[in-house]
């Protein structure tokens, strides 16, 4: 029986998944950022983007792919009445990969960006960075 006169409530699921998030940054789905899900890690894993920040990314796959193996997310932005089609990639490094899901076996991996490039020209391949996207205000 609590004396103290002030009642504590048990933690709620949502409490302890939040103790447990370890994003900096909030993240949004690539549905809302206008974003194709489908993409490719640069040594040719293909990836569904679960959500995206400034600071990374959250991705599911079918193979483990290495925890500190450097890689760029390359994806694409189709077109719409607004903008043309573009095609997106962000350098970064994965830094968690683990089992999602089992039948049938999925992984999920944790991508951190690396910071944008000081020049924000697009790059020769005609690829927008896509962190420099994400930091460009609405």
């Amino acid at each position: 029986m609590n004396t103290s006169g002030t009642h504590q409530n048990p933690l709620s699921p949502l409490s302890l998944a939040a103790d447990r998030d370890r994003r900096s940054q909030p993240r949004l789905s690539a549905e809302v950022l206008g974003l194709d899900v489908d993409a490719t890690l640069s040594q040719g894993v293909y990836v569904r983007v679960l959500n995206v920040s400034t600071g990374g990314a959250l991705v599911e796959l079918h193979e483990w792919i290495r925890p500190g193996t450097r890689s760029a997310l390359k994806l694409s932005r189709p077109a719409d009445e607004h903008m043309p089609a573009d095609r997106m990639v962000a350098n970064g490094q994965i830094v968690r990969c683990w089992v999602d899901r089992l039948a049938p076996l999925r992984y999920r991996a944790a991508m951190v960006f690396a910071p944008p490039p000081a020049d924000v020209s697009s790059p020769a391949d005609g690829t927008t960075d896509l962190t420099v996207l994400l930091e460009r205000p609405a």
